[in-house]
C-alpha cells in the first residue's frame, strides 16, 4: 500500500505539506495539534502558485522564471511613453523597458488569458478602453490600478489575478497594446513616406533646374 505517514504533534507548514505530497508518501489524517483541520486547500493552492508559468526573455540574452504567484506580484507600468514592468521572478524584481517589456507582455497577458474571453467580455473590455477616451488613457489607468500600494480592495470577489487586474482589465490591456503597437507602425511607415516623398521633391526641384 506504500508508505503511510500520520501528521506528527507539531505544527506542519504549508512548504514542508507541498513537498511531501509531492513525494508521493504521506497520507494526511486531517488534524494536526490542537484539534486544528490540516489545510489541504492551502497545500494545494501553494503548489499551484509555484507553477512556472512562463519564461520571459529580459532583453540580455537570459530567460526569467515566472510562476503563477509572480503573476499576481508583478505590475504594469506606464506614464505615456513605452509600457514597462514591474516583473517578480525566481531571482527578484526586474523592470522591463522597452522591446523586452513588450515581449514580456506579450507572454504574460497570453498566459494569463490563455482561456479566451466571452462576447461580453469582449465588450466589456472595448467599453474600458472607450471610458478612458483611447489605449493611451486606459493604459494609464490599467497601470494604476495595477500598481495600486496595498492591491485591490475586495480583489478575490472581483477575481483580480495577473497584474493586480481583473480578466475583462487585462482583456481591455491586450487590445491596448496591440492598438499601441499597430498605431506606431503605421506612424513609423508615414514617416518612412514622408521622407521618401520629400526627397522625391528635392530630386524633382534639383532636375527642374537642371
Amino acid at each position: 500500500m506504500g508508505a503511510v505517514a500520520v501528521v506528527a504533534a507539531a505544527p506542519v507548514a504549508v512548504p514542508a505539506m507541498a513537498t511531501a505530497l509531492m513525494s508521493g508518501g504521506i497520507y494526511f489524517s486531517g488534524w494536526v495539534a490542537g484539534g486544528v483541520q490540516v489545510p489541504y486547500q492551502m497545500a494545494k493552492d501553494w503548489l499551484l502558485s509555484e507553477r512556472v508559468v512562463a519564461h520571459v526573455p529580459d532583453g540580455t540574452g537570459h530567460m526569467l522564471n515566472v510562476r503563477v504567484r509572480h503573476l499576481r506580484e508583478s505590475a504594469l507600468l506606464y506614464d505615456g511613453g513605452a509600457p514597462a514592468i514591474h516583473l517578480q521572478q525566481d531571482d527578484g524584481v526586474r523592470v522591463l523597458t522597452g522591446a523586452a517589456a513588450q515581449r514580456g507582455l506579450g507572454v504574460l497577458l497570453a498566459r494569463s488569458n490563455a482561456w479566451g474571453a466571452s462576447a461580453s467580455q469582449v465588450r466589456a473590455a472595448v467599453q474600458r478602453i472607450g471610458e478612458r477616451g483611447d489605449v493611451t488613457g486606459w493604459l494609464r489607468a490599467a497601470s494604476r490600478l495595477s500598481a495600486r500600494p496595498g492591491g485591490r480592495v475586495m480583489a478575490k470577489m472581483r477575481k483580480v489575478g495577473a497584474l493586480g487586474l481583473t480578466p475583462v482589465e487585462r482583456l481591455a490591456v491586450e487590445m491596448a497594446l496591440h492598438e499601441d503597437a499597430e498605431r506606431k507602425i503605421l506612424e513609423g511607415e508615414l514617416a518612412h513616406l514622408a521622407e521618401a516623398w520629400k526627397a522625391a521633391e528635392e530630386i524633382a526641384a534639383i532636375a527642374d533646374v537642371l
